[in-house]
C-alpha cells in the first residue's frame, strides 16, 4: 500500500529529482510534485499544502537558503531536506541550524525515504500536523497583498484568496468554478494560451497580461504560475500569484513623463548646459551644448569638458571645477577661449548625495562674446556723447565768456575745483561728469544781462541787483529744452540757493535743493572771490576760507566746505608755533605768515594744549624745553585728540635722546636751534604735504635720510620715525 506524499521541489534539476522519487516511491510513498524555481511561485505552491520540500543549496539564485529564512519568518515548519553537489561541514550545519531536517550529497540518496518517514512521522507526532499546516499555509494565503488563484487542468478556478477578489471587483463565490479565460483581455488570450501550454509541460513562468475586472476595466498584473503534478508526474493543475502593476505602472508612467518633460526643459535652455563627474567626463549635455559646439550629444557624452570647451589636454589653471569639487561651493569665471574664438561666462555648481558628499558638478556655459561686444559699443558711444556735450558745452560757456574779459575763465575753474571735490566726496564717475556740465554753463543766463551792468565798477543799484539775480532762472529756460544726461538745467537754477534759505532766485531751503547744488554754490564762492572783478580786487584764499568756515553748517553742506578746504590745500595753511622763549616766537611767527600761512602763537604751552584741542591744526611746531608742560607732553596731547597732525619738535643743540623719544611717539621732523630759515620752510612744507595726504616716497627716503644724518642714526631707524616707508619703496 502506497501513502500519498506532497511533495515540492526547490531548483532541483531533472536527473536529480527522478533519482529522488525513485527512492520515495521504493519505500512505498506516492509522491505528488509541484515544483519553484523563485519566491513567487514558492509561496504560490505552498497553497497545495505539501509536506516535505526538498531543495538544492548553491545552484541557483532562489533555493535552500532563502527557503530556510522565508519559513523562519513565517514561523512555518515542516520536514526540509537540503541537497548539494559536495557536502561541506560548514554548509551542512549552517542549514541544520536554519531549520533543514536533514542535509544530502546528489552522490547518493540511500536512505531518504527512510529518513522522510522518520521526518513525517515525527512531525505528525509533534505540534505540528498536515490540518494545521493547511490551517497555516491558507491564513498565509488569505492575508497576502497578492492574489493568489489555484485553477484545475481545465483552466477553472478552484481557489481564490480575498486579495485577488478584491483586484478584480468580484466575490468569492462569483470566481469559482469560473472558466480564466472570462477574465482575461482579449489581446492577450493567446499570449496566455501559450503560457498555459508550458505549464502542461511541467514549467513555471512569470509574466504581465490584463485581466478584465467586474467594472469592465483592464487591470495591468503580473503572474507567477507553477504547475500542479500527480504521482505520475501529469499536470492536473496550476497556481499562481497575482499582482497588481497598475501603480508600478502609473509610477513608471509619470517617471517617463517627467524624465521626457525634464529633458525638454533641459534643451530649451538657450544656455549651454552639461554635467560632469568629479572627473571632469561629462554625462549629460543639452541640445543647446551639441549645437553650439558643433558635434552630436552622443559624441559630446563622455568627454572631459576641459577638451570640449577649452580644446586643452587638461584643466587650465582657471577652471574652478576642482574647487567646487573640494569646497562643495559655486563659482563663477569669465575668460575669452581661443579654441572657440568667444568669451564665455562659466558657473559651476555642485551636486550633493544624501550625505551632502560632492557627486559631481552642473555647467552652465554663457556665450557672452555679442553682449561685451554691445558693452564696448555701448562704452565708446556713451564717451563719445559725453564729448559731444561737453564740446556743445564749451560752445555755450565760451560765447558768454566772449562778452565778460573779467569773468573769462571762471566757468573752467568752478568745473575743475567741483570735480576735485566730487572725487573727494566720492562721487562716481557720471556723477563727476555732470557736475562739471552743471559748472561750466552755470552762468550762462548772464548773456542776458546788459554789459553795462555786468561790468559796472561800482554798487548796484537795488534794481541792477535784481536783473543780475535773475541769471539762474535765465538759464534754467535756456537749459531745460536740453536733453542731458543729468539734471543740469536744475542744478544751475538753484546754484545762488543757501540752506538756510538766503539765497535767490527762490530762496530754496536745504530739503528742497539738489545735492549738487550745494558742491557747484561752494565752488563759484570760492573761485568767484579769489578772481578780479570790475567792482574789487581780487580776494586771498585766506579769506575764501574764511567764508567758507563760516558758511558750513547753515550756508553750506560741512562735507562739501570740508572736501573744497582739502582739495585746494587751505586747511593745511594753518599752523601752530608754542615756544616759551618770545624772541624765537617772534621770529618764527613772522618768518611763517610771510609764506603765506595762517599762524597760531603761543609762549604758554598749556594755553596752546587748550586751543589745540578746540581747534585743531593741521601742523603744530613746539620746542621741547619748556617751563610746566613739556615740548613731548604737548606732542602727546596733539596725537592723542588729532592723529593725523603733524608735529615738528625743536631743540637745543645735542639733545638727541629727548630727540629721538619725540620721533618714537609720532614726531615728524625735528630742528635744532638756532632754526635756519630754510630748514624751516622745508619741513613745514613735508608736514603739510604729509598732512594733505600728497607726501612721495623719494620725499620720504630724503627726509629720513637728512633725519638720519643730523641724528646719527641709520636712514632705516629714522625711517621708521618720520613716514612709514615700505622697503620695496625705499629700495627703488
Amino acid at each position: 500500500m502506497t501513502t500519498a506524499l506532497p511533495v515540492l521541489f526547490v531548483g532541483l534539476e531533472p536527473d536529480a529529482a527522478q533519482r529522488v522519487l525513485a527512492e520515495l516511491h521504493s519505500a512505498g510513498l506516492s509522491p505528488t510534485v509541484s515544483q519553484a524555481q523563485n519566491q513567487d511561485e514558492f509561496l504560490a505552491a505552498l497553497e497545495a499544502a505539501p509536506r516535505l520540500i526538498i531543495c538544492r543549496l548553491g545552484k541557483t539564485a532562489w533555493g535552500a537558503s532563502e527557503v530556510l529564512r522565508l519559513m523562519a519568518d513565517k514561523g512555518l515548519s515542516m520536514p526540509i531536506f537540503v541537497v548539494a553537489k559536495q557536502a561541506k561541514a560548514a554548509e551542512a550545519a549552517s542549514c541544520l541550524r536554519s531549520g533543514a531536517w536533514d542535509f544530502w550529497e546528489d552522490a547518493d540518496f540511500s536512505g531518504l525515504a527512510e529518513a522522510a518517514n522518520e521526518a513525517l512521522q515525527e512531525s505528525a507526532d509533534s505540534l505540528y500536523n498536515l490540518p494545521t499546516a493547511q490551517e497555516n499555509y491558507r491564513a498565509l494565503i488569505e492575508t497576502m497583498n497578492e492574489g493568489v488563484m489555484a485553477a484545475d487542468r481545465d483552466t477553472r478556478i478552484t481557489f481564490v484568496n480575498p486579495a485577488l477578489c478584491r483586484l478584480l471587483g468580484y466575490t468569492f463565490e462569483e470566481l469559482m468554478g469560473r472558466e480564466l479565460w472570462e477574465l482575461i483581455a482579449p489581446a492577450d488570450l493567446e499570449m496566455v494560451r501559450a503560457q498555459l501550454a508550458r505549464r502542461r509541460l511541467g514549467e513555471s513562468s512569470t509574466y504581465e497580461t490584463n485581466f478584465i475586472t467586474k467594472q469592465g476595466e483592464t487591470l495591468r498584473t503580473r503572474i507567477s504560475a507553477v504547475p500542479l503534478l500527480d504521482e505520475q508526474g501529469k499536470f492536473v493543475g496550476s497556481n499562481a500569484i497575482i499582482t497588481d502593476l497598475s501603480d508600478l505602472h502609473r509610477a513608471e508612467a509619470g517617471l517617463r513623463k517627467a524624465a521626457e518633460e525634464w529633458r525638454h526643459s533641459f534643451d530649451s535652455i538657450d544656455e549651454m548646459m552639461m554635467i560632469t563627474d568629479r572627473d571632469y567626463k561629462i554625462r549629460r549635455c543639452n541640445r543647446t551644448l551639441a549645437d553650439q559646439m558643433g558635434v552630436p550629444i552622443r559624441q559630446v557624452l563622455g568627454k572631459t569638458c576641459y577638451e570640449l570647451v577649452h580644446g586643452t589636454a587638461e584643466p587650465p589653471v582657471y577652471c574652478p571645477h576642482q574647487r567646487v569639487i573640494t569646497s562643495g561651493e559655486p563659482e563663477e569665471c569669465e575668460v575669452f577661449e581661443s579654441h572657440l574664438n568667444r568669451s564665455v561666462q562659466i558657473s559651476i555648481a555642485p551636486i550633493k548625495n544624501k550625505k551632502e558628499e560632492v557627486s559631481g558638478t552642473v555647467h552652465i556655459v554663457r556665450d557672452v562674446t555679442e553682449k561685451r561686444a554691445q558693452e564696448k559699443e555701448t562704452l565708446r558711444l556713451s564717451q563719445a556723447l559725453v564729448e559731444s556735450f561737453q564740446a556743445t558745452t564749451l560752445a555755450l560757456t565760451s560765447m558768454v565768456e566772449s562778452r565778460d574779459p573779467y569773468t573769462s575763465g571762471h566757468t573752467q575753474g568752478v568745473a575743475e575745483l567741483c570735480e576735485k571735490v566730487g572725487h573727494t566726496i566720492g562721487m562716481s564717475e557720471d556723477d563727476i561728469q555732470g557736475i562739471i556740465a552743471c559748472a561750466l554753463l552755470h552762468d550762462i543766463g548772464k548773456g542776458a544781462i546788459p554789459l553795462d551792468i555786468l561790468n559796472k565798477p561800482g554798487e548796484l543799484t537795488f534794481h541792477e541787483m535784481g536783473i543780475i539775480k535773475e541769471h539762474p532762472t535765465t538759464a534754467y529756460h535756456i537749459l531745460q529744452g536740453i536733453s542731458f544726461p543729468w539734471p543740469v538745467a536744475e542744478v544751475v537754477w538753484q546754484h545762488h540757493e543757501r540752506l538756510d534759505g538766503s539765497g535767490y532766485p527762490r530762496n530754496l531751503k536745504h530739503d528742497a535743493m539738489h545735492p549738487w547744488s550745494n558742491i557747484l554754490a561752494v565752488c563759484d564762492v570760492v573761485e568767484a572771490m579769489t578772481s578780479h572783478r570790475p567792482y574789487r580786487p581780487a580776494r586771498t584764499m585766506q579769506e575764501a576760507f574764511n567764508v567758507l568756515k563760516e558758511g558750513a553748517g547753515n550756508k553750506f553742506e560741512v562735507r562739501v566746505v570740508a572736501a573744497a578746504i582739502r582739495a585746494l590745500g587751505l586747511d593745511n595753511r594753518r599752523l601752530m608755533v608754542v615756544d616759551d622763549d618770545p624772541g624765537v616766537l617772534q621770529v618764527l611767527t613772522t618768518y611763517l605768515e610771510r609764506e603765506g600761512l595762517q599762524v597760531k602763537s603761543f609762549s604758554d604751552p598749556a594755553a596752546a594744549v587748550e586751543e589745540f584741542q578746540s581747534d585743531p591744526t593741521p601742523v603744530v611746531l613746539t620746542d621741547l624745553k619748556m617751563p610746566g608742560i613739556s615740548g613731548l607732553e604737548v606732542l602727546k596731547t596733539v596725537k592723542d585728540h588729532s592723529p593725523e597732525s603733524e608735529v615738528i619738535v625743536i631743540t637745543g643743540h645735542g639733545d638727541k635722546a629727548s630727540v629721538v623719544s619725540a620721533m618714537r611717539m609720532g614726531a615728524s621732523d625735528f630742528l635744532e636751534k638756532p632754526v635756519k630759515m630754510s630748514e624751516l620752510a622745508d619741513a613745514v612744507e613735508r608736514a603739510r604735504r604729509r598732512f594733505g595726504g600728497g607726501v612721495q616716497v623719494g620725499d620720504a627716503i630724503k627726509a629720513a635720510c637728512e633725519t638720519a644724518w643730523r641724528l646719527r642714526v641709520t636712514p632705516k631707524e629714522a625711517s621708521q620715525w618720520i613716514v612709514p616707508v615700505s622697503t620695496s619703496a625705499a629700495e627703488q
